[in-house]
């Protein structure tokens, strides 16, 4: 009894002599980093602070923990060049914002201050990062980098990460950050939007190299929404890793199980809300366990099915597709899905067939497609047991999915596991087993689990996804210099009400602008010498809106040149119920559209227009010839549209390389007339690389005769429909085997 009396008032002591200090710069805060001891509370003052790197190492104690803490969270504001670097001990950063600023290549938050001083048992919560972007697209690095062991990430958010890089990861290099036991969890992810590369990742877990170690990271009570950045929304490279109680909403992805064996998804939520795209698990390597997991309303299809189970390389090396052995997909739910796919992406090099995979207790319901299930020929070890389907035109594929109404409990399907399986379910499933067939979480999903989850994640004090939009002033513009003036007042609709506009610059298109005229009369278009008539700056969003428009004596390069600078910043460009037209004799434009190298545009929409008498490329999306895999758009929508009287290509779009981590280029080619329209020995409509396309209900008339009028180029496989398309007098169409030719004519 004394020695515990002795013990509590050394304890009491000790925190009697923890001290609260405010600091209100970065100077007094590296003073207070060297001299904190644990209990200390330090707070930094409300405000702007610029270009701070911050660097803690100090050391707190497991009762003691020294706490950096915002004077007034949400308003403490880190901009500009600034940065946290943490490498001591029981360190808690709560209530940090970085806004519209960048890091430069090294992470924003990292946990570690130098490679030897890593992070352990660290903590940053209630904080935020958004809208905190390198200058330049192609400037990778990562918003948050663990390090060390046993660190900790919450009720944290984070949204609109542009650049390259994956948001947070988990670095495995150094012997002491394996087996690191680290949480992600609470947190708010909102809008990533696709970044037209491979990196677009959430959470990566590891890399190939240091796949075959175990990380241990917890993943959980996460909410994702709209995270688009790429077919990954969390990536797995490393073993024991748990995926558990996260929602995924709108997230045009999946969660990879990509190297690594033995992690475990257990009782998440992929609500794809009838998304395009939206996946759910896909399962590569060893030991992978899919349990009580609820798929609803999820579209994706291929590598983003709602489950893809993979096929392998034989010998594969570490980078890229080890074979499945040994997988449990049981007690899942799916409700309203795409097909699900075992054996996906099996070719002359994935040629390994998944091998003693045990599906069971899954319930299909409402299957979006009669085949609901895509099974790779000659997979013969991929067992089903117990599973069910309310729904079913013709019979199941397999024999272990029953079309009769039954419960079940788990245990007549486990029979067939390892005889140790109880005691991998005590260390791999939080919840156990369901007692029924499906998911638990069927009973109880709904808007008031998802509210449920808002409320817990996500920086308390500022919720980052909820945003206002601005307002719109109305300008009207007689000539240049009034057009000059309107662009650059910010966000506005804008009418041409004058004849003619002369332009002796280039208009940087900043914010958000509707460019339209007054009463549709025609307005004439002339420049000097310029790169230019508007270049569409990074964040930009423009939209040309029922204008007239005579291009003659046009000294510019282009119509519209997107950013220069491969900005991380998107733009968008809108060309609805336009009328543009050349003069014969007279000199226009040799580029309507001009995509620069490193630039990139979630939309480019082309509809109910009329071009007319134009020498000039119209739509060029082709200079990332790298072939890294990058793109310049996500969505080109060119629909009932007229091009009459052209001498250039309509519509040029290049991705190259073989990555297949990306949804797009998505192209909808619709209900367009081409009459009179030649390339020389060069298509009207070129693809290459493009991964989804439609291109339906278009008139082609005396157009490209001895040439192309469609050209599609692949490398890999893409999902490309010709249907009802009409062809007189014109060139043919060059497809390959990715096209789906449907009801085409050509006279």
């Amino acid at each position: 009894m004394k020695l515990t009396s002795l013990l509590a008032f050394l304890l009491f002591a000790t925190i009697c002599s923890a001290n609260t200090i405010h600091v209100s710069d970065a100077f007094s805060l590296v003073e207070a980093n060297k001299k904190a001891k644990p209990g200390d509370i330090i707070i930094l003052k409300n405000g702007e602070w610029k270009n701070v790197s911050a660097l803690l190492t100090c050391r707190g104690t497991a009762l003691q923990p020294i706490r950096f803490k915002a004077e007034t969270p949400g308003k403490l504001l880190l901009t500009g060049n600034s940065s946290l670097s943490i490498g001591g001990e029981y360190i808690i950063v709560d209530g940090w914002s970085f806004v519209k600023g960048f890091s430069g290549n090294k992470p924003v938050i990292s946990f570690r201050s130098s490679q030897k001083d890593l992070a352990k048992n660290c903590r940053v919560t209630n904080s935020s990062i958004a809208d905190y972007n390198n200058p330049k697209r192609g400037d990778e690095n990562y918003w948050i980098a663990f390090y060390g062991s046993e660190n900790r990430l919450d009720h944290c958010s984070f949204l609109n990460k542009q650049n390259f890089g994956v948001l947070i990861a988990v670095m495995l290099e150094e012997t002491g950050s394996r087996e690191n036991h680290h949480s992600i969890d609470s947190n708010y992810f909102g809008l990533r939007p696709a970044l037209g590369s491979n990196g677009g990742e959430i959470i990566r877990v590891g890399v190939s190299g240091t796949s075959m170690y175990n990380s241990f990271t917890n993943i959980h009570h996460n909410l994702f929404e709209n995270c688009d950045g790429e077919v990954e929304i969390i990536s797995l490279k490393s073993g024991g890793n748990f995926i558990r109680d996260n929602i995924f909403k709108t997230c045009q992805g999946s969660v990879v199980l990509r190297h690594g064996n033995n992690n475990t998804v257990e009782h998440n939520i992929f609500d794809g809300a009838n998304k395009p795209g939206t996946g759910g698990v896909r399962v590569i390597n060893e030991g992978q366990w899919v349990v009580n997991n609820l798929f609803v309303n999820c579209t994706g299809s291929n590598f983003r099915a709602p489950l893809a189970v993979m096929s392998g390389v034989p010998n594969s090396p570490v980078n890229r597709y080890m074979p499945v052995r040994d997988a449990v997909i049981a007690n899942n739910s799916f409700v309203n899905c795409s097909r699900l796919s075992f054996g996906e992406g099996h070719d002359t090099e994935r040629s390994q067939l998944p091998k003693n995979v045990f599906v069971a207790n899954n319930l299909f319901l409402q299957p979006r497609e009669n085949n609901f299930m895509n099974l790779e020929k000659g997979a013969d070890s991929i067992f089903f047991f117990a599973n069910y389907i309310d729904k079913l035109n013709g019979s199941s594929p397999v024999t272990g999915i029953s079309t009769q109404p039954y419960i079940t409990t788990h245990e007549a399907a486990t029979k067939k596991l390892s005889s140790n399986i109880e005691q991998e379910t005590k260390q791999r499933l939080k919840y156990g087993w369901p007692k029924f067939a499906g998911s638990d979480l069927y009973k109880t999903y709904g808007k008031s689990m998802e509210q449920a989850l808002r409320r817990s994640t996500g920086s308390k004090t500022k919720p980052v996804w909820e945003t206002v939009p601005g307002g719109y002033k109305l300008l009207s513009c007689k000539d240049f210099a009034e057009l000059k003036q309107a662009i650059s007042s910010g966000n506005s609709t804008i009418r041409l009400t004058g004849t003619t506009y002369h332009f002796t610059e280039a208009l940087l298109l900043k914010g958000n602008h509707i460019i339209t005229t007054a009463d549709n009369t025609a307005q004439l278009f002339t420049s000097t010498a310029l790169p230019a008539l508007f270049i569409a700056a990074a964040g930009s969003q423009t939209t040309f809106k029922k204008v007239d428009l005579v291009l003659a004596n046009i000294a510019a390069e282009n119509f519209i040149l997107s950013d220069t600078a491969s900005s991380s910043a998107n733009y968008k460009i809108s060309i609805e119920d336009c009328y543009f037209s050349g003069v014969a004799g007279k000199q226009n434009l040799p580029v309507f559209f001009n995509a620069s190298k490193g630039s990139y545009a979630p939309s480019l929409i082309v509809i109910n227009n009329s071009f007319n008498d134009l020498s000039a490329a119209l739509f060029v999306l082709d200079k990332e010839n790298d072939d890294k895999g990058w793109y310049n758009a996500e969505n080109i929508i060119m629909e009932n549209n007229k091009f009459i009287n052209i001498k250039g290509p309509i519509l040029s779009v290049y991705r190259g390389g073989n990555d297949e981590s990306t949804m797009g280029p998505l192209i909808s080619f619709k209900g367009n007339r081409i009459m009179n329209t030649s390339n020389e020995t060069k298509p009207l409509v070129y693809f290459s690389g493009v991964q989804q396309s439609i291109s339906s209900n278009n008139l082609f008339i005396n157009s490209n005769k001895a040439g192309t009028t469609i050209k599609y180029a692949d490398r890999l496989r893409a999902d490309h429909l010709m249907e009802n398309n009409s062809s007189y007098f014109s060139g043919t169409a060059e497809k390959n085997q990715f096209v789906k030719d449907i009801n085409n004519i050509s006279q």
